[in-house]
């Protein structure tokens, strides 16, 4: 697969929904996204974005909205389908709702890659969440997408060790409710590799159980003490919802492909 692309800006709100939506759009289609719909309802900006992963499947296509609900809080959520002529969408996600101080200062982080498409927004040093979504490499047999989409999506303002991710439509295996990257206590050096700090395969579980294996462009590495977009091992870059003692999420974005 191809290195991830990562990007990062700064910004200062102005106060308004239009501003704030419109760096998130701006974002979005830096990450690969295509806009597929913007309106407006009672003062209440929302924008439909969609990524198209697999044309040849049904529901090949990840389809996500953030919308405004009110002035400082904005809901995230995915479907398998979406009608802009109705602003409708099929098989909604459950909402993940996000506070949003518009007129404070912030970063938007974007990552461009087939397993982490997205942006990660961050206000006055507090980390925000995620909108993109995770998808592994390979899409499990048992994972048909004429029959549902495999998309994760995320919204809370944590690290994606905890189990927060939530697949990006109500039309899923029945298994497949919420899930998280696996924990792993990993904070210091592996002394027996040239003191590089430890990395671990990446896999998303849900209900006790593997749901897919991420590609090797994708790992929990050891990264106490350490920012986002911090570099490990000069290979990968952390891409992670906020620091904690457990390894963290970080992708490839120099080195070897596969």
């Amino acid at each position: 697969m191809p290195n991830a692309i990562i990007t990062s800006t700064s910004f200062t709100g102005d106060g308004t929904q239009i501003f704030f939506i419109n760096k998130l759009n701006t974002a979005m289609l830096a990450a690969g996204f295509s806009l597929i719909h913007s309106y407006a309802t009672a003062g209440n900006e929302t924008r439909v974005w969609q990524y198209v992963a697999d044309a040849n499947k049904t529901y090949g296509k990840a389809i996500i909205e953030a919308q405004f609900t009110s002035s400082s809080n904005m809901n995230i959520a995915g479907y398998s389908s979406y009608n802009p002529a109705t602003s409708t969408g099929l098989n909604k996600s459950s909402l993940v709702a996000k506070g949003i101080t518009l007129n404070l200062s912030g970063s938007i982080d974007t990552c461009n890659h087939p397993e982490c498409r997205g942006i990660l927004i961050t206000l006055s040093g507090s980390n925000r969440g995620f909108l993109g979504y995770f998808r592994p490499a390979i899409v499990p047999i048992y994972w048909d997408e004429n029959n549902y989409p495999c998309f994760w999506i995320d919204g809370i303002t944590q690290a994606w060790n905890s189990a927060n991710l939530q697949s990006a439509s109500s039309l899923r295996p029945s298994m497949a409710i919420s899930a998280g990257l696996t924990k792993i206590s990993a904070t210091v050096a592996n002394t027996d590799n040239g003191n590089k700090r430890a990395a671990f395969p990446a896999s998303l579980t849900g209900n006790g159980a593997t749901l897919f294996d991420f590609s090797s462009d994708c790992i929990l590495a050891a990264a106490n003490g350490m920012n986002n977009l911090d570099t490990i091992n000069n290979e990968y870059t952390l891409f992670d919802g906020a620091p904690n003692t457990f390894a963290r999420f970080a992708i490839r974005t120099s080195g070897s492909l596969i």
